[in-house]
């Protein structure tokens, strides 16, 4: 899952005008801060807890030292 497909934050390109426009954006839509932020918050429980980041890194460790990657 990505920021953009949880709702968690606005994605754009490296260009000033795009980044600009979507800052602007957030500073003038409080509602819209509060939602993205609580998105974010639901997405690095389930995304980045330290048991699933474990148990990611204890099965990428098996498949190195059995030879599958």
């Amino acid at each position: 899952m990505s920021v953009s497909e949880y709702g968690a934050g606005l994605v754009t390109s490296c260009e000033s005008g795009e980044i600009a426009h979507a800052l602007c954006t957030l500073l003038e839509d409080e509602p819209l801060r509060r939602m993205m932020g609580q998105n974010a918050k639901t997405l690095v429980q389930k995304q980045f807890a330290w048991g699933r980041v474990a148990s990611e890194l204890v099965e990428l460790y098996q498949s190195v030292l059995s030879g599958q990657r």
